[in-house]
């Protein structure tokens, strides 16, 4: 009887079980035979037919599946729409928040030139040095949170601030927020307090170096 080769074996097996991790799933299961290639040629030939044998017999012994499994699918994509009835289902889904919500109040260049009398020029060149935060309300309006004024001026500390965090948006919600490493307190409020330097560090910790 010739030898039963490597490559005979697995095409035999192959023939009879779904997938190589069936079988050795099916083998590891009963404790199949270890074959060994250096026991004489009559033994490796028994022992691949007794494998086969018994792979076999477990195959026939599994659960018959009665029913295919179902399929189902789904409604697939809609229409495309337009950019603008894109935007337009967009907007009436979300939902409208003041600005006041999250920012704390917020007053425009008029009121802070009547309130304060920060005139508009001064009020602009703070805004486009950082050192004073305004935040856009609709297309083009800014507003500015009255929190980060003291005495008519904006706290010091607050360019440094808007400069690591690379918005001014984003500068303000991690300044109003707790920190937990300010122990629950908001770094505006150590700003306000005089401790600008560990503020700053805390700032390009977070948001990184500019």
């Amino acid at each position: 009887m010739s030898v039963v080769g490597h490559n005979t074996m697995s095409e035999s097996v192959e023939l009879i079980a779904p997938s190589v991790e069936d079988i050795v799933d099916l083998i590891a299961s009963v404790n199949a035979h270890r074959i060994e290639l250096s026991a004489p040629k009559g033994s490796v030939a028994l022992k691949i037919k007794g494998l086969i044998s018994d792979i076999t017999g477990l195959l026939d012994a599994r659960p018959k599946m009665t029913q295919g499994a179902a399929i189902e699918v789904g409604e697939g994509l809609g229409e495309p729409l337009s950019s603008v009835d894109g935007l337009r289902r967009l907007q009436a889904y979300a939902t409208r928040k003041k600005i006041e919500s999250w920012a704390g109040e917020v007053a425009g260049p008029s009121d802070l030139e009547r309130g304060f009398g920060i005139s508009r020029s001064t009020l602009h060149d703070w805004q486009k040095r950082g050192a004073a935060i305004g935040l856009l309300a609709g297309r083009r309006k800014h507003v500015f949170p009255l929190a980060q004024f003291i005495d008519g001026r904006p706290i010091e500390g607050l360019a440094e601030v808007v400069e690591a965090a690379g918005s001014a948006r984003a500068a303000w919600l991690w300044l109003v927020e707790p920190h937990p490493s300010l122990h629950g307190r908001k770094p505006l409020e150590q700003l306000e307090a005089g401790n600008q330097e560990a503020i700053i560090d805390l700032a390009v910790r977070d948001f990184g170096p500019s």
